[in-house]
């Protein structure tokens, strides 16, 4: 488990081995035939050293969240963690059909930023001709199941710091009342938008003491179910604690 932490560097990654660790632990004592199969002292190492992985495992980035007032059928966004990397599925998106109503895009990523990384890039393609994107925000996040906790944020007039990532790039970025104009696309060539880096970014006390109390949250919640659920060999009553 130790070692599956330090190659994939990933909260999942804790919670799953963890879950398989207590599982284990519990069919064990079931197959054992004691008592205190659904007693959470025998587990309490497992579930110590889960919570002391959360405790120091890096804060990163899985998704970046982009804003648009609108946006045209035959529209793609894509995310690139670097220049190397492949994306993803939940780092893609297509619009099918024309939206004229506020559109909130989250694409996935994995950008840990108090380590060294490439800044993320913005990928738009269009399928038909005089498409123009307009963007309200962008704003990175770090998501834990289904709770979101935003870290950093660059809307309205700081969107001019928004930048082509080649600087020979034929379309244009123009600043709107609020918002970042992006026209003059083409179908055959795609654009390249460079996002924020966050090396230089440095969390607030509350951002860190709210991920991390969400993780030791989440990770209570898995050991009092599966806990909760295990089957007893017994029927003497049998005291949590």
């Amino acid at each position: 488990m130790l070692l599956s932490i330090l190659i994939f560097d990933d909260v999942i990654t804790l919670y799953l081995c963890g879950a398989i660790l207590l599982f284990g632990s519990l069919a064990v004592l079931y197959l054992l035939n004691t008592h205190d199969g659904r007693s959470i002292r025998p587990h309490l190492g497992v579930a110590a050293l889960i919570a002391i992985g959360l405790l120091t495992l890096p804060i990163a980035v899985n998704r970046v969240v982009v804003k648009l007032p609108n946006l045209s059928a035959g529209t793609y966004l894509t995310l690139h963690a670097s220049g190397d990397s492949k994306p993803g599925l939940s780092a893609q998106f297509f619009n099918r059909v024309d939206d004229h109503h506020e559109l909130i895009v989250n694409l996935g990523t994995q950008l840990y930023f108090q380590q060294s990384h490439d800044a993320p890039r913005l990928r738009v393609d269009i399928l038909r001709d005089k498409i123009v994107v307009r963007i309200l925000s962008i704003r990175y996040d770090t998501r834990l199941a289904y709770v979101y906790l935003p870290l950093f944020e660059i809307s309205g007039d700081s969107l001019s710091a928004l930048e082509a990532a080649d600087m020979n790039a034929s379309f244009r970025l123009k600043m709107e009342p609020g918002r970042l104009l992006i026209d003059r696309l083409d179908v055959t060539t795609p654009v390249w938008i460079q996002l924020p880096h966050m090396e230089k970014h440095v969390m607030t006390t509350g951002q860190t003491a709210a991920v991390l109390s969400a993780r030791l949250l989440l990770w209570i919640l898995i050991c009092f179910g599966l806990i909760s659920w295990a089957p007893r060999n017994s029927a003497k009553e049998v005291q949590f604690g």
